[in-house]
């Protein structure tokens, strides 16, 4: 199982087979205003950052990436400091991992798992709304 908040908003992930299996869920509310490129300069890969600096409106990606490594993190037992400057999917391919990721305007929200892995349970929920 993983489980992750940001604001009002709540995900939980839960495998098959919770032992020992690779499993993150990350969930983010995009700050309004956040200068997000220069964070992603600082904080992400070259490769991402470039990719980022060619959106028309970044900061829908920034979140993304950012949930994605979150949940890498999560599902490796690696530090964020270490995950962050390192390539995404570079990551994905040499753990054998998966990932879903989902922007909205309302958050940004990934879930990293092993490729062998079956998610049975995804729960994205506002404990504020009615």
């Amino acid at each position: 199982m993983s489980i992750s908040h940001s604001k009002s908003w709540l995900a939980i992930a839960v495998s098959e087979n919770p032992v020992d299996i690779p499993l993150g869920i990350d969930i983010e509310v995009p700050k309004r205003g956040r200068n997000v490129l220069s964070i992603a300069k600082h904080s992400f890969a070259d490769e991402e950052y470039q990719a980022l600096q060619k959106e028309s409106d970044p900061s829908k990606t920034f979140y993304l990436l950012w949930t994605l490594k979150e949940a890498l993190c999560k599902a490796t037992s690696l530090s964020l400091l270490k995950v962050l400057g390192l390539e995404s999917q570079a990551l994905l391919s040499s753990n054998q991992l998966q990932c879903i990721g989902i922007p909205s305007e309302d958050y940004a929200f990934s879930l990293v798992a092993s490729a062998t892995t079956k998610v049975s349970q995804i729960e994205l929920t506002n404990v504020l709304s009615d």
